[in-house]
């Protein structure tokens, strides 16, 4: 039971009457009744009365305790006079048997029992202990502030979406400053059926379910079992962890596009130039991902051999091993970049930006270009939230194509055949064909 107490010299409450509970006595036996005793509810239920604080009675009852020059008031935790006494009866024959010190030790313990980390306090830790790349940290720290915000049902405003700004500094810090313990798994399992009651149609919740799935799979990143061993014991987390039991689903975009590469190529040709024109040759014939062109220096463009490298460079480190790759370019695109080239001859990077040695937010690109690009593909019909994105996928479908999905995953730097296949490649099963012979066998 939490049971505030409190020592005082000299209480405000009838300071001058030192009674055993400080109270006058508000009840006398009737004539021939006998006197209750102390170890008697009787006895306490009108010895129980509110406390006085900064002017205002409080809604519990109080009983007061002396033991030598010691002086107390315990709180029975309860607005019923019965339920009170009782408390009461009881705390004074444990006084008895232990003392009043040792009574208030088992009241208020020095050591109040822990309580859960916040929102905030994880992902600080979090941010310390991680090994992840800085823009799925932030996927990660996202993802998170957002779940809890749908637990508790905020709703947010236009302002809030203003990065920096007075509301969404306020916004974050109600999110951060709430406890771990409302993601309990009745609470997130509502959310995500209300979630996905608020599509309009058929279509929209199958993106609202795969999103659902992304949002707690990034949120439970933060409190994975080597991510909690990591804060070393500093945080209290709730044991199993939050998100752990949830069943996620997948959460794959299967790719599907009916964009003619081709002809996208050649409309390129003739509506963009320069950075954007090579931006979208890289992504398109190469399958570059975009932060690997926007980083792409000039000296891991051969342009005389036909390849392109993706390596790590001083300011730039790919997203994993397998996407460090060696991939050829066709020789019209060649040329096409050496024109582009000759354009800025004095250039380190293929495309022109902020300087690549100075820090950048996860979320800053580089260069201008993505702008443009993005805006044209948009006037091209891709409806996707990151059409450059869907280029690398048009790019790795014609090479599964002609080449098969092995080829297609070294094309797009993938670990292994399976996300290659998931979400990066379009084609259909083969055809059932009925109207072949059949074998003489």
């Amino acid at each position: 039971m939490k049971t505030n107490t409190s020592e005082v010299e000299n209480g405000i409450e009838n300071e001058k009457n030192r009674t055993q509970t400080g109270h006058k006595t508000g009840h006398s036996p009737k004539k021939g009744e006998p006197r209750a005793g102390r170890d008697s509810v009787i006895y306490w239920k009108n010895r129980v009365k509110p406390r006085v604080i900064r002017g205002q009675a409080t809604p519990e009852l109080y009983c007061r305790f002396f033991e030598g020059e010691r002086e107390a008031w315990i709180c029975c935790d309860s607005s019923n006079r019965g339920l009170a006494a009782t408390r009461a009866r009881d705390y004074f024959l444990r006084m008895k048997a232990i003392g009043l010190p040792a009574l208030l030790q088992e009241l208020r313990p020095e050591k109040r029992p822990e309580r859960s980390a916040t929102v905030g306090e994880v992902i600080a830790a979090a941010k310390l202990a991680t090994k992840a790349r800085a823009s799925s940290f932030n996927q990660y720290e996202v993802s998170m502030r957002r779940l809890v915000a749908g637990v508790l049902g905020m709703v947010p405003t236009k302002a809030v979406f203003a990065h920096g700004s007075d509301a969404a500094l306020e916004w974050r810090a109600k999110i951060e400053k709430t406890s771990l313990d409302v993601l309990t798994d009745a609470r997130v399992e509502q959310w995500r059926k209300n979630y996905l009651a608020a599509a309009p149609d058929e279509v929209a919740r199958l993106r609202s379910k795969n999103t659902a799935a992304a949002i707690i799979r990034n949120a439970r990143a933060l409190l994975a079992p080597d991510m909690v061993k990591a804060f070393g014991g500093s945080l209290r987390i709730p044991t199993p962890a939050p998100l752990s039991g949830l069943s996620i689903g997948g959460s794959t975009r299967r790719f599907k596009s009916t964009t003619d590469p081709r002809q996208l190529y050649a409309d390129a040709l003739v509506e963009l130039s320069g950075d954007t024109l090579a931006a979208f040759l890289l992504c398109l014939t190469a399958g570059l991902r975009r932060g690997e062109v926007d980083s792409l220096p000039w000296a891991h463009l051969d342009l005389d051999a036909g390849v392109v490298h993706v390596q790590a460079t001083k300011w730039f480190l790919p997203k994993t091993e397998e996407s460090q790759r060696s991939t050829p370019i066709q020789s019209v695109v060649v040329k096409l970049l050496r024109a582009h080239r000759a354009a800025n001859p004095d250039a380190d990077m293929v495309l022109a930006g902020l300087d690549a040695s100075k820090a950048r937010s996860v979320r800053q690109t580089r260069c201008k270009c993505w702008v443009a690009l993005r805006v044209w593909l948009r006037k091209k019909g891709f409806t996707t939230p990151n059409p450059v994105h869907e280029l690398r996928k048009l790019s790795g479908s014609m090479v599964n194509a002609s080449a098969g999905i092995e080829a297609a995953r070294r094309h797009l730097g993938h670990r292994n055949t399976s996300t290659t296949s998931a979400s990066y490649i379009v084609g259909a099963a083969a055809m059932v064909d009925l109207t072949s012979k059949p074998s003489a066998k």
